[in-house]
């Protein structure tokens, strides 16, 4: 379930994408050293450059993990590389990895997606 609003109580460095408020079931995959390990989360806010999510899973800065999850604009799910940013307990900010053209297309799509969703809920309100 989507709240599609735009967190306005940030105060840090100015970001390149409003982030979205969502809560939406997520997959994080990652290698470890013996095994690949899935653990499943919540997605809580979300833009084209990145992911905050929940999971009960040890990951450390800078560690590359795949997250795949269904955005509420959209009915099939997608899968992003990406780096994990900064962490507080069992809460990640992940930075979606574009190295070619259909990494950069499919953050685009994400992000219009949601702008158009904001939109349509900001004209419905």
């Amino acid at each position: 379930m989507a709240n599609n609003e735009v967190a306005s109580s940030w105060s840090g460095p100015q970001r390149r994408w409003p982030r979205y408020r969502v809560d939406i079931p997520v997959v994080i995959i990652t290698q470890k050293p013996v095994r690949l390990v899935t653990c499943e989360g919540r997605g809580t806010d979300l833009n084209g450059g990145g992911l905050a999510v929940e999971a009960p899973i040890e990951l450390a800065t800078d560690d590359q993990v795949a997250v795949e999850f269904t955005p509420p604009n959209r009915t099939e799910s997608v899968s992003f590389r990406c780096f994990v940013r900064n962490r507080n307990g069992n809460r990640y900010g992940l930075e979606f990895i574009a190295e070619n053209d259909a990494d950069y297309v499919k953050t685009g799509e994400l992000q219009e997606g949601l702008e158009r969703m904001a939109a349509a809920c900001a004209a419905g309100a």
